[in-house]
């Protein structure tokens, strides 16, 4: 038997209880969650888009260690005004 709470039910309490969204990211990446695997819990708690789970993950406190360095990859993947 898992003795982890279920993350979806952990993070609405935690908001009911006043915390913030910034709260729960910082609460997955201590459970474990990958920025990626955080955006389908967060998709639920707060019933957004996956794009805005990642905008919120994106320009969190919790991730802003990972920020320069993903936004570099991301640029790399961009063909910018390129046609493919």
């Amino acid at each position: 038997m898992n003795s982890q709470p279920e993350p979806v039910e952990y993070c609405r309490q935690m908001l009911k209880n006043g915390g913030s969204p910034e709260d729960a990211i910082g609460y997955l990446r201590l459970a474990g969650f990958s920025k990626v695997t955080s955006l389908p819990v967060l998709v639920r708690v707060f019933g957004i888009s996956l794009g805005r789970a990642k905008e919120l993950i994106h320009s969190s406190g919790t991730w802003n260690d990972v920020c320069i360095r993903d936004e570099k990859f991301q640029a790399s993947l961009d063909p910018g005004d390129e046609k493919l």
